[in-house]
C-alpha cells in the first residue's frame, strides 16, 4: 500500500491502465529521469475529490499540471474551466474512466434536481392546501388589482 492508501494491486493495475494523462493525453512516465519535464511525471489522482474512495473508477494516473489545475474542484467544474477550454480537454476527449464518472455525476445532479422540484411540487401543494382550506379565492386575471378574499360560510 503506498502512501495515499491504494493498495498494490490497485496501483499496479492503474498504472497499466493510464499510460497517459487520463485529462489532456500526455505520455506519462513513473519516475523522473533529467531529461524528461516534470509534467510527464505521472501523479495519483482522485477523479471525485473522496480520498476514502479508493477504487479503480476512482483511482488514475493524471500529470502534475492536470493534477494541480484540478485540485479540489468537482470534475464537472473543472471540465468547463479555462484551463480545459485552452488546452483541448473536453467530456470528449478525455479517458474513458472520466467519461464514466461525468456520467455518474450528471445522473446523480438529475436525481438531485428531481428531488428538488418534487419538493417544491410538494410545498406549492401544501400551501395551495391551506389556502383552500382558509377559503382564500385566486387572484383575478388582472395582479396589480388582487388582494386575497376570505369566503365566510
Amino acid at each position: 500500500m503506498n502512501h495515499w492508501d491504494i493498495p498494490d494491486w490497485l496501483e499496479r493495475e492503474v498504472k497499466e491502465r493510464d499510460r497517459t494523462c487520463i485529462y489532456c493525453g500526455t505520455q506519462m512516465v513513473n519516475q523522473m529521469p533529467p531529461s524528461v519535464p516534470r509534467k510527464a511525471v505521472v501523479t495519483w489522482e482522485h477523479i471525485i475529490n473522496d480520498a476514502s474512495i479508493v477504487t479503480r473508477e476512482n483511482i488514475a494516473g493524471c500529470c502534475v499540471p492536470c493534477n494541480s489545475s484540478k485540485g479540489t474542484k468537482k470534475l464537472s467544474d473543472w471540465i468547463k474551466s479555462s484551463y480545459c477550454k485552452k488546452r483541448g480537454i473536453n467530456k470528449d476527449t478525455v479517458a474513458e474512466v472520466v467519461k464514466e464518472a461525468l456520467r455518474v455525476q450528471t445522473e446523480q445532479g438529475i436525481v438531485a434536481d428531481r428531488h428538488s422540484c418534487i419538493s417544491t411540487m410538494r410545498q406549492v401543494k401544501a400551501i395551495i392546501g391551506t389556502l383552500a382550506a382558509r377559503k382564500v379565492t385566486m387572484p383575478s386575471p388582472h395582479p396589480r388589482s388582487w388582494s386575497p378574499t376570505f369566503n365566510a360560510t
